[in-house]
């Protein structure tokens, strides 16, 4: 029989090594032309497509961007001016995220990180209808959401347009 310390012991040991437990890498799977396929698969074309594609908007956000809420990108690039701040939203397994959050952390406007694995942060991300990571979300002064941007294209888009 196994003392209570060797339990103890034991409990911990098991205890640090789910601390670092980290995922596997995740096989992608999407439509394309009619039929799924592995996006590892893809030619560069049709994977560049991929990176372009914009998630699905739900009927909760449209109807959001039909009342005024939140514009689109050319609207919101005639309209920077009026934008205060952001939100990142991301994910520490995000492979996209880097990328964006080093372009968010340049722009001269004041932003709030939020990692979407936290209980707080899924909270939040669900409260802004976040449906993928990396989003970025831009308010203007009177804290509405203006637009959304989820690659560094699409900021580098936004902020040529505002030029």
């Amino acid at each position: 029989m196994r003392s209570i310390e060797a339990i103890t012991e034991e409990i911990a040991e098991v205890r640090t090594r789910l601390e670092n437990i980290r995922g596997t890498e995740t096989e992608v799977y999407t439509r394309i032309v009619g039929y799924y396929r592995s996006l590892r698969n893809w030619n560069k074309g049709k994977r560049e497509e991929y990176t372009q594609r914009l998630p699905f908007d739900t009927l909760g956000s449209l109807a959001a961007k039909r009342a005024g809420k939140e514009e689109s990108g050319a609207a919101c690039g005639e309209a920077l001016g009026d934008i205060a701040g952001y939100r990142y939203f991301y994910r520490k397994a995000c492979p996209n995220c880097p990328p964006v959050r080093d372009f968010v952390s340049r722009l001269p406007l004041a932003g709030d990180r939020i990692d979407v694995d936290t209980e707080d942060g899924l909270s939040e991300a669900l409260a802004h209808d976040i449906q993928s990571t990396p989003t970025v979300v831009f308010f203007d002064r009177q804290g509405r959401a203006r637009h959304r941007s989820h690659s560094v294209r699409q900021l580098e888009d936004l902020f040529a347009n505002a030029v």
